[in-house]
Protein backbone atom coordinates (compact mmCIF):
# COMPACT_ATOMS: atom_id res chain seq x y z
CA UNK A 1 0.00 0.00 0.00
CA UNK A 2 2.86 2.59 0.29
CA UNK A 3 4.42 1.93 -2.64
CA UNK A 4 1.29 3.21 -4.35
CA UNK A 5 0.74 6.16 -1.59
CA UNK A 6 4.77 7.24 -2.57
CA UNK A 7 3.76 6.98 -6.29
CA UNK A 8 1.17 9.24 -6.04
CA UNK A 9 2.67 11.58 -3.95
CA UNK A 10 5.65 11.68 -5.94
CA UNK A 11 2.99 12.95 -9.07
CA UNK A 12 1.06 15.09 -7.16
CA UNK A 13 4.18 16.71 -5.36
CA UNK A 14 7.24 16.52 -7.38
CA UNK A 15 8.79 19.17 -5.83
CA UNK A 16 8.89 18.28 -2.61
CA UNK A 17 10.16 14.71 -3.56
CA UNK A 18 13.85 14.89 -4.40
CA UNK A 19 14.52 11.05 -4.74
CA UNK A 20 12.02 8.31 -4.53
CA UNK A 21 12.58 4.89 -3.19
CA UNK A 22 10.10 1.69 -3.63
CA UNK A 23 10.66 -1.39 -1.52
CA UNK A 24 8.60 -4.38 -2.62
CA UNK A 25 5.71 -2.38 -4.76
CA UNK A 26 3.28 -2.81 -6.86
CA UNK A 27 1.62 -0.03 -9.08
CA UNK A 28 -1.76 -1.76 -8.74
CA UNK A 29 -4.01 -4.45 -10.29
CA UNK A 30 -4.86 -3.04 -14.11
CA UNK A 31 -7.29 -5.76 -14.99
CA UNK A 32 -10.96 -4.28 -14.19
CA UNK A 33 -12.04 -7.91 -13.59
CA UNK A 34 -9.06 -8.67 -11.35
CA UNK A 35 -9.82 -5.45 -9.30
CA UNK A 36 -13.20 -6.22 -8.97
CA UNK A 37 -12.13 -9.84 -7.33
CA UNK A 38 -9.36 -8.40 -4.94
CA UNK A 39 -12.29 -5.64 -4.14
CA UNK A 40 -14.35 -8.71 -3.15
CA UNK A 41 -11.63 -10.81 -1.69
CA UNK A 42 -9.99 -8.31 0.96
CA UNK A 43 -14.00 -6.95 1.72
CA UNK A 44 -14.32 -10.64 2.79
CA UNK A 45 -10.59 -10.53 4.51
CA UNK A 46 -11.97 -7.46 6.49
CA UNK A 47 -14.97 -8.78 7.73
CA UNK A 48 -13.04 -11.67 9.05
CA UNK A 49 -10.64 -9.24 11.06
CA UNK A 50 -13.30 -7.53 12.58
CA UNK A 51 -15.31 -10.77 13.38
CA UNK A 52 -12.31 -12.53 14.35
CA UNK A 53 -9.91 -9.94 15.87
CA UNK A 54 -6.12 -9.63 15.28
CA UNK A 55 -4.80 -12.43 16.70
CA UNK A 56 -6.64 -14.75 14.13
CA UNK A 57 -6.08 -12.46 10.73
CA UNK A 58 -2.22 -12.56 11.78
CA UNK A 59 -1.41 -16.15 12.59
CA UNK A 60 -3.51 -16.71 9.09
CA UNK A 61 -1.24 -13.75 7.17
CA UNK A 62 1.80 -15.17 8.62
CA UNK A 63 0.80 -18.89 7.07
CA UNK A 64 0.94 -17.07 3.69
CA UNK A 65 3.63 -18.18 1.33
CA UNK A 66 4.94 -14.89 0.74
CA UNK A 67 6.23 -14.86 4.12
CA UNK A 68 8.04 -18.06 3.74
CA UNK A 69 11.50 -16.75 2.74
CA UNK A 70 11.04 -14.66 7.24
CA UNK A 71 11.68 -18.02 8.62
CA UNK A 72 15.14 -17.71 8.05
CA UNK A 73 15.20 -14.85 10.69
CA UNK A 74 16.35 -14.96 14.10
CA UNK A 75 13.79 -16.21 16.42
CA UNK A 76 13.81 -12.85 18.54
CA UNK A 77 13.44 -11.38 14.80
CA UNK A 78 10.12 -13.16 13.97
CA UNK A 79 9.00 -12.89 17.78
CA UNK A 80 9.16 -8.41 17.34
CA UNK A 81 7.72 -8.98 13.86
CA UNK A 82 4.63 -10.60 15.10
CA UNK A 83 3.97 -8.33 18.48
CA UNK A 84 4.39 -5.66 16.34
CA UNK A 85 1.76 -6.80 14.05
CA UNK A 86 -0.71 -8.12 16.81
CA UNK A 87 -0.04 -4.11 17.85
CA UNK A 88 -2.83 -3.39 14.51
CA UNK A 89 -6.38 -2.43 15.98
CA UNK A 90 -9.04 -4.65 13.69
CA UNK A 91 -11.77 -1.37 12.81
CA UNK A 92 -8.38 0.33 11.42
CA UNK A 93 -6.96 -2.77 9.52
CA UNK A 94 -10.28 -3.53 7.79
CA UNK A 95 -10.70 0.02 7.06
CA UNK A 96 -7.60 0.14 5.03
CA UNK A 97 -7.98 -3.14 3.02
CA UNK A 98 -11.40 -1.02 1.92
CA UNK A 99 -9.83 2.48 1.42
CA UNK A 100 -6.69 1.49 0.06
CA UNK A 101 -6.00 -2.02 -0.86
CA UNK A 102 -5.03 -3.26 -4.10
CA UNK A 103 -8.17 -3.39 -5.45
CA UNK A 104 -9.97 -0.16 -4.13
CA UNK A 105 -6.34 1.85 -5.53
CA UNK A 106 -6.77 3.03 -9.27
CA UNK A 107 -3.28 1.08 -10.72
CA UNK A 108 -0.45 3.74 -10.73
CA UNK A 109 1.88 2.88 -13.78
CA UNK A 110 0.71 5.57 -15.76
CA UNK A 111 1.31 8.14 -13.39
CA UNK A 112 4.93 6.62 -13.21
CA UNK A 113 5.94 8.64 -16.71
CA UNK A 114 5.31 11.46 -14.64
CA UNK A 115 8.01 11.23 -11.85
CA UNK A 116 11.16 13.38 -12.04
CA UNK A 117 13.10 12.45 -8.95
CA UNK A 118 15.99 9.65 -9.03
CA UNK A 119 14.18 6.72 -8.06
CA UNK A 120 15.39 3.33 -6.75
CA UNK A 121 13.06 0.14 -7.23
CA UNK A 122 14.21 -2.57 -4.64
CA UNK A 123 12.27 -6.39 -4.70
CA UNK A 124 13.50 -9.74 -3.52
CA UNK A 125 14.80 -12.15 -5.97
CA UNK A 126 12.29 -14.69 -3.87
CA UNK A 127 9.63 -12.56 -4.18
CA UNK A 128 9.34 -13.17 -8.14
CA UNK A 129 5.49 -11.59 -8.43
CA UNK A 130 7.52 -8.07 -7.06
CA UNK A 131 10.55 -8.41 -9.19
CA UNK A 132 7.87 -8.26 -12.55
CA UNK A 133 6.11 -5.46 -10.72
CA UNK A 134 9.61 -3.98 -10.50
CA UNK A 135 10.54 -4.51 -13.61
CA UNK A 136 7.96 -2.60 -14.72
CA UNK A 137 8.18 0.59 -12.71
CA UNK A 138 11.35 0.93 -13.45
CA UNK A 139 10.63 1.23 -17.12
CA UNK A 140 8.17 3.29 -16.79
CA UNK A 141 9.77 5.96 -14.48
CA UNK A 142 12.37 7.76 -16.09
CA UNK A 143 14.96 8.23 -13.98
CA UNK A 144 14.85 4.86 -12.33
CA UNK A 145 16.61 1.78 -11.13
CA UNK A 146 15.92 -1.85 -10.14
CA UNK A 147 18.41 -3.54 -8.11
CA UNK A 148 17.00 -7.10 -7.09
CA UNK A 149 18.26 -7.83 -3.45
CA UNK A 150 19.87 -12.01 -3.64
CA UNK A 151 18.53 -14.35 -0.90
CA UNK A 152 15.18 -12.77 0.22
CA UNK A 153 11.60 -12.26 -0.73
CA UNK A 154 8.57 -9.94 0.31
CA UNK A 155 10.30 -7.98 3.40
CA UNK A 156 13.41 -7.26 1.91
CA UNK A 157 14.82 -4.91 4.80
CA UNK A 158 14.35 -7.50 7.40
CA UNK A 159 15.41 -10.37 5.61
CA UNK A 160 18.76 -9.05 4.29
CA UNK A 161 19.12 -5.49 6.23
CA UNK A 162 22.62 -5.02 5.10
CA UNK A 163 22.18 -5.36 1.03
CA UNK A 164 19.39 -2.50 1.51
CA UNK A 165 21.06 -0.59 3.59
CA UNK A 166 24.02 -0.65 1.31
CA UNK A 167 21.80 -0.28 -2.00
CA UNK A 168 19.74 3.00 -0.21
CA UNK A 169 23.18 4.52 0.97
CA UNK A 170 24.42 4.15 -2.37
CA UNK A 171 22.13 5.57 -4.09
CA UNK A 172 21.31 8.48 -1.71
CA UNK A 173 25.11 9.01 -1.68
CA UNK A 174 25.87 8.69 1.62
CA UNK A 175 29.07 6.23 2.61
Amino acid sequence: MGGRAALRFATAHPERVSALILESTSSGIHDENSRRERIDTDETLARLIERDGITAFVTRWESLPMWNTQSALADSGRAALREQRLANNAKGLANSLRGAGAGADSPALALAKNIIAPTLVLAGELDPPYVEHGRKLAAAIPDAILRVIPGSGHAIHLEQPDLVLREITGFIGVD
